[in-house]
């Protein structure tokens, strides 16, 4: 399985455009948000895998821009 930046990027501009669909009133910084914290925790890594069902359940993120 590929993984890395390059491998990333697509699958969460993705995700980033399927919430901006879902929700069009967000700011760049509230999708941000929602990704970062509904990402699942990766044993060995300080980054989280992609979770685009947890991002969709959020409720509001507060803005952080």
């Amino acid at each position: 399985m590929a993984n890395g930046p390059s491998f990333a990027a697509p699958q969460v501009a993705g995700a980033a455009a399927i919430l901006f669909q879902k929700y069009p009133g967000w700011s760049s910084g509230q999708v941000k948000k929602a990704l970062v914290q509904s990402a699942t925790p990766l044993a060995g890594s300080t980054a989280g895998v992609l979770n685009l069902a947890a991002a969709l359940a959020v409720a509001n993120p507060a803005d952080a821009n």
